[in-house]
């Protein structure tokens, strides 16, 4: 469908009409061949399903009642880098992306969209048996952020929480009534890292380079590598990724092209998104 939609916008506002249906049956064949790929490799985990395993996990992000996990060793046999869902009652306070997680979980294999929109295809339910800091410049990284904000913000009910939710990216703090307030307000979307955060981050560095007499090239590239580095800080999420490659693609236009309007580079930033993903059911959602 959005292939077709990528089409139909761009053949309306575009002379390259042959670049523009080239790029849209490209999106499409690798979105099928990538859907059909992964389905095969997902099936290969139902013999998971129903069995205990002692594993070591690394943490991707955690969510209000689920902690999403990266395999790194495991006793059964899943192959490591596999994406879990682990459904626990444990407590995770102060923890953050990067960090191993050891656990006692029960797999069960889930033939979902919702879940290989994810890549992930094996949920699990278990008891956290002990936890330990993840090594990395990213996740320290994190921690570093986390322990500056709980300094800074002590004193404030929501201000810890909402920081860490702007800066990189951590919803785990926020509940159900915060979510509330913002939605009432009508800026909930200010939560989640995406096109706002990125376009501040990439802009405040380009016009500085600028200010600075530094070439405009130049600048660009540095600002598209800040965009990156940014964007795996706070862990690749539908809506960063998004924002991210939109924004990249609008600087190299700029650079390299003589016209670079916002709604196709929309449009290139989603046959992007679909040929990694094409079962990204959620890039809309603003809190995702």
């Amino acid at each position: 469908f959005f292939p077709l939609l990528l089409l139909a916008f761009e053949l309306l506002a575009t002379e390259n009409k042959r670049g523009v249906f080239a790029l849209a049956v490209a999106a499409f064949s690798f979105g099928v061949l990538r859907v059909g790929l992964y389905d095969v490799s997902a099936s290969s985990l139902s013999e998971f399903h129903g069995k205990e395993d002692n594993a070591s996990f690394e943490l991707i992000e955690i969510k209000e009642n689920y902690v999403d996990l990266k395999v790194v060793l495991s006793e059964i046999g899943v192959e490591k880098g596999e994406k879990v869902r682990l459904y626990t009652y444990s407590e995770l306070d102060e923890l953050v992306s990067g960090d191993i997680v050891y656990a006692n979980v029960k797999y069960k294999f889930q033939d979902s969209e919702s879940y290989y929109s994810n890549n992930i295809a094996l949920s699990a339910n278990g008891e956290v048996i002990k936890t330990e800091n993840g090594e990395g410049l990213f996740c320290s990284a994190r921690r570093k952020v986390f322990e500056t904000s709980a300094e800074l913000y002590e004193d404030f009910e929501f201000a810890e929480v909402i920081s860490n939710a702007v800066t990189c990216g951590d919803k785990s703090g926020i509940d159900s009534y915060l979510y509330a307030v913002y939605g009432t307000s009508g800026v909930s979307h200010i939560l989640a890292i995406s096109g706002l955060h990125v376009t501040m981050i990439a802009m405040c560095l380009y016009r500085l380079f600028l200010l600075l007499s530094v070439n405009k090239k130049i600048s660009g590239y540095v600002s598209s590598l800040a965009i990156l580095i940014y964007a795996a800080f706070v862990g690749f999420t539908p809506s960063i990724t998004r924002a991210s490659f939109m924004l990249i693609a609008i600087m190299l236009a700029k650079m390299f092209m003589s016209r670079a309007d916002s709604i196709t580079m929309l449009f290139v930033a989603l046959a992007l998104l679909l040929v990694l993903n094409p079962q990204l059911n959620e890039f809309c959602n603003p809190l995702y």
